[in-house]
């Protein structure tokens, strides 16, 4: 093994340390700058937004006819795709939400689906020098950074979950998925994302824990979590039935209550 210095530049990510200020800054500005060279005859400006809110995918927009699939060929749908899927997955988790829409259509993409694929483009235009800025002014020690691993649940749709894991308000792992199963209410579909979310959160602790890191109990959390006054039986009901169907969820819901 050589030792090569401080790295600087990793798998696409390029890695600015600021002794002073305690931060390391992670980009991927060089990747981005390569993906709208390639694709710029289709970016003619940029915006500020990946996605547009009025407009919701779906699989009626999709080709029906050989002539319309054969058009649809022509536009390098998949490439842009995998393209932004890489820059998501290493330090855009602002394009979570985006990637995961135009994603479903990878088989047979119709027009309005390029479209946006077209405005995530523009929208990486002007974002290329965004990513995750790691550090800053609090001082960490072991005893208080698993206090501050915090999680966000955002359910846009019953069936599309977006969540957000964040150590000292960093982003640390971010997904945005529909979920595997069919959902019959949205109360059934926020415990199934609280769920996955709480899976996350055990992996993070105890990730936490092998690095040296101790870990507390949030007895005022728990505490009221537990109480039949603060949770409806309806609802601890369903959490239940829902969440435990499974030996694994079952550990993780006793874990945390």
């Amino acid at each position: 093994m050589t030792d090569l210095g401080e790295v600087k530049y990793l798998l696409g990510c390029s890695i600015q340390r600021d002794r002073k200020n305690g931060t390391i800054f992670v980009h991927q500005h060089k990747y981005a700058t390569k993906v709208t060279n390639r694709f710029s005859d289709f970016i003619p400006y940029p915006i500020a937004t990946p996605a547009d809110q009025n407009v919701k995918l779906s699989v009626s927009s999709q080709p029906a006819t050989e002539a319309d699939k054969d058009a649809i060929k022509s536009y390098p749908y998949r490439e842009a795709v995998g393209s932004i899927m890489y820059l998501m997955v290493g330090t855009r988790p602002d394009m979570a939400f985006y990637m995961r829409e135009v994603s479903q259509f990878l088989a047979n993409p119709g027009m309005e689906h390029w479209n946006a694929v077209v405005r995530g483009l523009k929208y990486l235009a002007g974002t290329k020098d965004y990513g995750i800025c790691l550090g800053g002014s609090q001082e960490v020690t072991p005893e208080n950074l698993p206090e501050r691993l915090t999680a966000t649940v955002i359910l846009t749709m019953p069936t599309t979950p977006t969540r957000d894991a964040r150590l000292e308000d960093i982003p640390i792992s971010w997904l945005s998925r529909k979920h595997h199963t069919v959902v019959l209410s949205t109360t059934e579909a926020e415990y199934i994302a609280l769920c996955h979310c709480m899976q996350e959160m055990i992996f993070l602790k105890l990730l936490l824990r092998e690095l040296g890191f101790a870990t507390t109990q949030p007895k005022a959390a728990i505490k009221s979590a537990i109480t039949p006054s603060c949770t409806g039986s309806r609802s601890t009901f369903m959490s239940v039935t829902v969440l435990c169907k499974k030996s694994r969820a079952t550990r993780i819901l006793r874990c945390l209550l």
